[in-house]
């Protein structure tokens, strides 16, 4: 076959150039092919267990969760992080060449099937079970330049005013932020006063959401921490605690004792 294409030239010209036009045709019709995956789907499964420490949220929370969610198809491994501030994350690893979605779904069932296993109170707040990437793809950095907000205000900030904006973003799929808190107020009691007066741990909460549905009271240790405060004063009485004013997450008076239903001196 050398020795002709030799012998005869142009043929092998006219060979090669119609040889190179029907790669071009080809080329231009062909579909491109994406890069493979290289990197496992996660899904994420979160939830708050306020009040607990780490232990009992790795007793009571991740245990179920992590006895229903084993032997999920497809799945390579699981990994779950509890902290002492009431939060748990647990994440499922799947392999490369399943699809995400199914994952997600198949992780919701296992989910489900796990809830009747958790405390109230966890089912209550709700499980988040999302999809979740190892890697972050860009981190931003808030501050404040002259130092005039504080981490907890530039937190807040960045959780009403930035995160919505960056979720409109075609392609974002998660957004965290680290190290931020939201404002709060929390109550210290004292668990011998309490016994004096006949009151539980319990029936202050009762009282706290009874009167003060807007604002949630959580059980915190021996403190109960109320959510979403406003940045404007508000009351709140305790039988026989004394009243507390908050105003962003700081203290700013205390009087005791205080009855159920009395109100603080108008300032």
């Amino acid at each position: 076959m050398g020795a002709l294409f030799v012998r005869r030239p142009i043929v092998a010209i006219v060979i090669a150039i119609l040889t190179t036009m029907a790669g071009y045709v080809a080329m231009t019709k062909l579909p491109t092919a994406q890069y493979p995956d290289i990197v496992p789907p996660q899904i994420q499964v979160s939830t708050t267990y306020t009040g607990a420490d780490a232990i009992t949220i790795e007793q009571s929370v991740a245990t179920p969760l992590e006895q229903q969610m084993n032997g999920v198809d497809y799945m390579i491994y699981m990994q779950s992080t509890n902290a002492n501030d009431g939060t748990m994350t647990l994440k499922v690893t799947f392999d490369v060449e399943t699809d995400i979605n199914l994952d997600q779904v198949n992780t919701q069932n296992r989910v489900s099937q796990a809830q009747p296993n958790l405390p109230p109170d966890v089912n209550q707040f709700g499980l988040t079970v999302k999809k979740a990437t190892s890697n972050p793809l860009l981190v931003v950095s808030l501050y404040s330049p002259k130092g005039t907000y504080d981490a907890l205000f530039l937190g807040n900030y960045a959780t009403i005013n930035v995160n919505d904006a960056i979720y409109r973003v075609p392609g974002v799929g998660q957004i965290q932020n680290y190290g931020t808190a939201d404002y709060a107020m929390r109550i210290w009691v004292k668990p011998d006063r309490l016994a004096s007066l006949g009151l539980t741990a319990l029936a202050t909460v009762a009282f706290l959401n009874r009167d003060f549905y807007a604002f949630l009271a959580r059980r915190r240790g021996l403190g109960f921490a109320l959510a979403s405060i406003p940045l404007h004063l508000l009351y709140f009485v305790c039988s026989g605690l004394g009243y507390a004013w908050a105003s962003a997450g700081h203290a700013l008076g205390y009087r005791a004792p205080a009855r159920f239903g009395e109100r603080p001196p108008s300032s």
